[in-house]
């Protein structure tokens, strides 16, 4: 009962659009890679968000976050982690082919919102993408 309530909810197909629009910006190379975290994202909010996580969300949208802030910090920490995980070297330091398109997928993310002005440059920099590329040569 609660799905279908929150599916009509506005700022949930608000969310859901935004989010298919997204997937529309990434690059071609790499949608085989981030279409799934997308599909993940949608389905995620669309069927397992409780009452709770919605009150939350709306709060935040409320106070003046924004649907893409949402979206985007997902992607950087979902492919942060997988880009940490050694899954996707070829050794230690070293990305594979699939580890450099996630590369990619994080790059756009991070330069989606520093464009946006929710990272300025120095945070990204000193708060996402070290400790993720300090993860990469340490693991693999």
């Amino acid at each position: 009962m609660f799905g279908i309530f929150k599916r009509k909810d506005p700022i949930v197909q608000d969310l859901l659009d935004r989010i298919a629009q997204c997937k529309t910006a990434e690059a071609e190379s790499a949608k085989h890679l981030s279409d799934p975290l997308f599909d993940t994202l949608a389905k995620t909010v669309s069927s397992q968000w409780k009452p709770e996580h919605l009150a939350n969300y709306k709060a935040e949208i409320s106070y003046g976050g924004k649907h893409e802030a949402f979206i985007y910090n997902f992607i950087v920490q979902v492919v942060g982690d997988r880009l940490e995980s050694g899954n996707y070297h070829v050794y230690r330091g070293v990305l594979n082919f699939e580890g450099k398109l996630y590369q990619q997928i994080f790059e756009h993310a991070i330069n989606t919102m520093t464009a946006s002005g929710e990272y300025t440059k120095e945070w990204a920099d000193e708060s996402l993408r070290a400790p993720v590329y300090k993860g990469i040569k340490e693991v693999g």
